[in-house]
């Protein structure tokens, strides 16, 4: 069996806002191939998280590597998916233009697209299940479509390791489906995805790891390991009685947590 490279690593990473720690000696190894989730509650550093892992904001202190090198070394090998409410859909392009931003970085902002990349970026377009929208003005999309746009646009980086903030908020139970089953796909690839979620419910579902994060990490490992009693009232403290009582009725079936189409998706 290959042995697995560690993707991403952090080193004693501290991030304070107004001398505020969000992230506070945050450690751990990822490594590739794998779907690992990071959750944790509101404010507890998921999105400095992953925008520290990438080389967006810059740690008090601390250090990150991806595949053993300094972020800047290995960019093309990062691709990320932003919250969709961050992006400002009245922005003039159709899925095709937001889709070929994806291959700016592979050749550089001045150098215009050749046949691979407008091949790739159909290609990519059409793995999301976008084609009949490929002319679209992305503000006149649903939330399920603009979801799948920006995935598209990750794919066509064709890069390594995929930082995904929130990809299952807003969107239908057919989009959900969509993404479940291209991350199995690219994991069988030999991508890494790192993905931040919030929905406790299903966490065991969509992910082979899971790093559970307010401010520190409380615990990272195999998804069973990490969702302990102990390691969630760290977590969550008085909030977890809420989401008890909340996963109690959805298991009750008293309030659906998916559309009545959707099918629970088997893992390989």
């Amino acid at each position: 069996m290959k042995e697995r490279k560690v993707a991403v690593e952090a080193h004693n990473i501290t991030v304070a806002y107004d001398r505020q720690p969000v992230l506070w000696e945050v450690d751990f190894e990822m490594n590739e191939g794998n779907i690992i989730g990071i959750i944790g509650p509101n404010g507890s550093g998921k999105t400095t998280l992953i925008k520290t892992l990438m080389g967006v904001i810059t740690p008090d202190s601390g250090y990150v590597e991806v595949f053993g090198a300094e972020i800047n070394r290995v960019r093309d090998q990062i691709a990320y998916v932003p919250q969709r409410e961050s992006v400002d859909w009245d922005f003039p392009a159709s899925v095709y233009d937001v889709v070929m931003m994806g291959r700016f970085r592979k050749n550089n902002l001045f150098h215009r697209s050749n046949t691979n990349d407008r091949k790739i970026v159909r290609e990519s377009i059409e793995k999301v299940g976008m084609t009949p929208y490929i002319n679209r003005q992305i503000g006149q999309l649903s939330g399920g479509q603009q979801q799948r746009v920006f995935l598209a646009r990750s794919l066509a980086q064709e890069a390594d390791i995929y930082f995904m903030d929130e990809p299952f908020v807003g969107v239908d139970a057919a989009t959900e489906s969509a993404i479940l089953e291209l991350m199995t796909t690219m994991k069988n690839l030999g991508k890494t995805l790192i993905i931040v979620h919030h929905d406790l419910q299903t966490v065991s579902e969509y992910f082979d790891e899971v790093l559970l994060l307010n401010t520190r990490v409380i615990d990272y490992g195999p998804v069973n390991s990490v969702l302990t009693d102990d390691n969630l009232k760290a977590a969550y403290g008085g909030q977890l009685n809420v989401l008890t009582k909340v996963g109690d009725l959805l298991k009750k079936r008293e309030f659906p947590i998916r559309e009545k189409e959707f099918k629970k998706r088997s893992k390989s």
